[in-house]
């Protein structure tokens, strides 16, 4: 899986619950080209986002966790 997937999922989640709209992912695949991995905390650990006004509809949060590491420029 790929950070573009993973961050999709993760969205999918967050809409399905109400807590954000499909712009929200957009928002996420804009920072990655803007900033490259600005949500990479450490090893095994990332958390992709927006800004509130990209499709933020409640505040909410979803954590995957996954057998295999994403690889993201290098990092895992």
């Amino acid at each position: 899986m790929n950070i573009h997937r993973l961050s999709e999922k993760d969205c999918e989640i967050l809409e399905r619950y109400g807590m954000v709209t499909g712009e929200y992912y957009r928002g996420i695949i804009d920072n990655i080209g803007e900033y490259g991995g600005y949500f990479y905390l450490g090893e095994g650990v990332c958390m992709p986002h927006a800004k509130p006004e990209t499709g933020v509809l409640s505040t909410g949060l979803c954590i995957i966790k996954l057998n295999t590491p994403v690889d993201f420029e290098g990092k895992k």
